[in-house]
């Protein structure tokens, strides 16, 4: 069953992100060492709330894996993660608030016909 990944950056005014090194070079990381177990990803830059106040957090992102299990021992390992998280730095002067996982329980996709 697939499981999820979230992992949320607080948007404070001392927070520097640079997206496109993290698309471009971070998450190739990531897909490097936890092939084959991470299926997808996708990073949300959030621009505001419902309300129109500023959001919690500046970024998201949210990683789908293969399985909870995977991911956990995926995560556990130091070997495995030690690059991933020694990167950061380069793409953000703030590390990730919340990380949280969770499995999948329900998705519906809407399609054009």
């Amino acid at each position: 069953m697939a499981a999820y990944m979230t992992v949320l950056y607080p948007n404070t005014p001392e927070a520097k992100i640079d997206p496109e090194y993290w698309v471009k070079t971070h998450m190739a990381l990531v897909e490097d060492a936890f092939k084959p177990h991470i299926l997808s990803w996708k990073l949300i830059k959030n621009t505001d709330t419902p309300g129109g106040d500023p959001p919690e957090f500046s970024y998201q992102v949210i990683l789908e894996w293969d399985s909870l299990e995977n991911c956990k021992r995926c995560n556990a390992d130091s070997i495995r993660a030690a690059p991933v998280l020694k990167d950061i730095p380069n793409y953000s002067n703030v590390g990730p608030k919340f990380i949280v996982l969770g499995e999948l329980v329900g998705e519906r996709l809407n399609k054009s016909s």
